[in-house]
């Protein structure tokens, strides 16, 4: 590794010249006056291709830096005015000023957008932009994360971005502090239309925390940038084997120093999970001692209650602050059903096992952000961010699992246990980040950050006799983990001549841990400090052609519930539960990027993972019982390579192809065990846009086979979905139907050898879906002047 960053260090002192050029200019009104947050975006002259767009400031002004000699457009929107598409000068300084003419008749209700791909690809990114979807029209940002390409998510809520897990998902750059299943929740109460973009970085710099071993998936949401009083609201009903219905509504104030919003959601919904599964556990010498044949019908109902709340305030021309604060509630209930054929191979007896699990939970969430943006001058800024988040669950469970002979004859063996876990995470931290500029060709980023994160988690266990219910001793416990992690970077950005552009920077991160558990009242402490190198290097070959080098190592450490030493039932003879002496785990990647025409990317990658955290399902010392848990067992590795396209082939029809292919390799260094195979994927989406505000959009997704750690086999899986949209009165409404899996096709299908326990199986989800949207914007701008706030939206590499 330390050859790696050698060599590109050594590249970044070599610098050659190229014919790259600036273009700048206004965009006014027939008055004189500058239009403010017109959207300003350079296409390719031969097709329209998109380039990359900017937002016009206070005084109507627009560039774009080192563009790459070629013919362009510059395309022109602003709300309220008449579109307007020229051609770009040719020239070493081009200044290309525009004037606007208004729309004719009542102009405060039409909204106008500038069209954008439905992906970007860069080096080492690739952004999602939510609002040029279609599908994305009445649903969630789960929805919107599951077709986005190679992003996969299994059973147990685990992402997973072109076959590689260890991902963060962030909101406006900041820490969800939820994983798992609880993370799905939570992206399935967030509507769609409260999001601006995906972005998917596969190597974050150092500003960003080190955590995500494979990247992170930041989830930026809209800001408000129009004068005056607006907003939107969101009404769709659906239906697919069960109802949902979800509505979302927003509303925006904008005057003068003071930008101020409110959005809130409610959305209920119904969901299922049936699964058939078989599971052999076996001897030393593979020889099968339990044989169990089941399936299960799992099926929740839920709703989720959300509002998110905030005002940005500019206290001078040096100066912005702001709050944020976002409520969840979110109840659930929830059935679940097992029938089991098990056989004890040695006395050759077979026996039905059933199981009915009545469990539940409330969440409740709340987050809050602060901060404060200082501009010391042009070229230098602070801004600092104090953050807190609070996750409180309850959760209950019912187990009765009975069994019986085959004859009907009841064993009197059965269990029936009931028990309430109170969950708590809280969350603080204080983070302050500065930018400046040296020189035009350098500059530097550094910050720091401090943050402390409790877990209390109250198991409460009952278990019924024959003397009635009774306290559980051997299964309720307690368990309190704490964490704080202090955080110092600095990079720096040097551009060589016109060619070359370099990044190097590092992270470094002290963590402290502790655990408390009620059982054997054990406790551990850790304390250890991890350095987190990143750099890039990227030179532009010629006006179509660029390449891209970087590489750089990050964290995944274990997820809270994966530490609970607490066990989940399923039924009477499985169950899962958390361990406490679980490591982080530490990825070295390193990527090689070519973009070509700004069309399309491809991208080879080399990731090596160390303590590799790894699913292993174990016999349990009593009879015919399995358990899974989690472990610090393998050592990993992962070679692979992508390809995304972007390319409008008509005026009127867009598409967009993803596919990657990777081969993955895992080693266990106690037992010997080696486990490899492959991996690939591809994603076609296709934009239609039609005459009279008709849209339409189709989405096929295919995952192949790929190795998910060290024990299991995932098998292909398909998902299928499609949705057309209506613009109506006067564009300031849209009607929309969106479809998801109409044929019911996907399926999760795995099997696993742990070397104790062989199994297989495959879940079906209630993924078919049809929705019918509508939305409707409404407000009236005044000609006060806006500013763009990049607090939340900002997108660095």
């Amino acid at each position: 590794m330390n050859r790696i960053f050698t060599s590109l260090l050594m590249l970044c002192s070599y610098s050659m010249s190229a014919q790259e050029w600036r273009l700048a200019g206004t965009v006014k009104d027939n008055t004189g006056t500058p239009v403010v947050s017109a959207t300003v975006s350079l296409l390719q002259a031969s097709d329209s291709s998109w380039v990359q767009s900017s937002l016009t400031t206070e005084n109507g002004e627009y560039s774009f830096d080192k563009v790459v000699n070629g013919k362009y457009l510059l395309d022109i929107q602003a709300l309220g005015f008449v579109s307007k598409k020229l051609a770009v000068p040719e020239s070493q300084s081009a200044r290309l000023d525009v004037v606007l003419d208004k729309r004719a008749g009542t102009l405060d209700q039409v909204t106008v957008t500038a069209s954008k791909p439905f992906i970007e690809n860069g080096p080492g990114k690739m952004v999602v932009n939510v609002g040029s979807m279609v599908q994305a029209i009445g649903s969630t940002a789960y929805d919107v994360l599951v077709k986005s390409p190679g992003v996969t998510i299994d059973a147990q809520g685990n992402i997973s971005i072109q076959g590689k897990q260890g991902i963060t998902v962030l909101i406006n750059e900041r820490p969800t502090y939820l994983s798992g299943r609880e993370l799905v929740d939570y992206l399935k109460s967030l509507p769609s239309d409260d999001v601006a973009q995906l972005e998917l970085i596969t190597q974050p710099s150092s500003r960003y925390d080190a955590e995500g071993s494979s990247g992170i998936i930041n989830i930026v949401q809209k800001k408000n940038r129009k004068e005056g009083f607006n907003g939107s609201i969101n009404i769709t009903p659906g239906y697919g084997i069960y109802p949902t219905f979800h509505n979302n509504g927003r509303l925006t104030w904008k005057k003068g120093k003071l930008n101020s919003y409110i959005n809130a959601s409610y959305m209920e919904a119904t969901g299922f999970l049936r699964a058939d599964y078989k599971r052999d556990l076996v001897d030393d010498e593979k020889n099968i001692l339990t044989h169990m044949e089941g399936d299960a019908f799992m099926k929740e109902h839920f709703s989720d209650a959300m509002v998110r709340a905030g005002a940005d305030y500019d206290v001078n021309d040096k100066t912005i602050g702001g709050v944020l604060i976002n409520y969840n509630y979110h109840p659930n209930t929830q059935l679940d059903e097992s029938k089991d054929y098990i056989t004890d191979v040695a006395s050759s007896a077979t026996f039905f096992s059933h199981a009915l699990h009545e469990r539940g939970f409330l969440r409740k969430r709340i987050a809050a952000n602060a901060y404060l943006k200082n501009k010391i001058n042009n070229k230098h800024n602070i801004i600092t961010n104090a953050d807190y988040t609070r996750n409180f669950t309850k959760s209950r469970q019912l187990l009765d699992n009975k069994n019986q002979k085959l004859s009907g004859e009841d064993l009197g063996n059965g269990l029936l246990v009931r028990s309430w876990t109170p969950t708590t995470i809280d969350a603080k931290s204080l983070k302050s980040d500065y930018t400046g500029e040296l020189s035009k060709t350098t500059k530097i980023e550094a910050g720091v950050k401090c943050s402390y994160t409790t877990t209390d988690n109250n198991a409460m266990f009952d278990i019924y006799t024959p003397e009635g219910w009774v306290y559980d001793s051997a299964r309720t416990n307690r368990f309190v983990y704490k964490e704080n992690i202090n955080a110092a970077y600095f990079s720096v950005n040097h551009q060589f001549g016109e060619r070359w552009k370099t990044q190097a920077g590092l992270r470094m991160e002290n963590t402290n841990t502790s655990g408390l558990q009620d059982i054997g009242n054990q406790y551990f402490e850790r304390h250890f400090t991890n350095v987190f190198p990143t750099a890039y290097i990227s030179y532009t070959v010629n006006k179509k052609n660029e390449v891209q080098l970087n590489c750089g190592r990050r964290i995944n450490r274990p997820q809270y519930n994966r530490l609970n030493p607490f066990a989940e039932y399923i039924s009477q003879y499985y169950y899962e539960i958390g361990n406490p002496e679980l490591n982080p785990e530490i990825t070295t990647d390193v990527e090689l990027t070519h973009v070509y025409n700004s069309m399309l990317t491809t991208r080879a990658w080399y990731s090596k993972t160390t303590s590799g955290m790894n699913a292993v399902t174990f016999k349990d010392s009593k009879p015919n019982t399995a358990y899974r848990q989690f472990i610090n067992i393998a050592e990993g590795s992962n070679t692979g390579l992508s390809a995304s396209m972007y390319k409008k082939l008509l005026d009127w029809w867009e598409i967009s192809i993803n596919g990657w292919a990777s081969y993955t390799s895992f080693y266990n260094a106690n037992t010997k065990e080696h486990r490899s195979g492959s991996g690939w994927g591809v994603d076609l989406d296709s934009q239609f846009a039609f005459k009279d505000g008709w849209k339409a959009e189709t989405h096929i997704g295919f995952t192949g086979p790929y190795q998910d750690g060290l024990y299991t086999r995932v098998k292909p899986a398909i998902w299928t979905s499609a949705g057309v949209s209506k613009k109506v009165l006067k564009d300031s409404g849209t009607i929309a139907l969106n479809i998801e899996d109409p044929f019911l096709a996907y399926r999760h299908i795995w099997a696993s050898n742990t070397g104790e326990v062989i199994a297989n199986g495959q879940f079906k989800y209630h993924t078919i879906h049809y929705g019918l949207s509508f939305v409707y914007n409404f407000g009236r701008e005044t000609n006060g002047k806006q500013r763009e706030n990049v607090t939340d939206e900002a997108k660095r590499m």
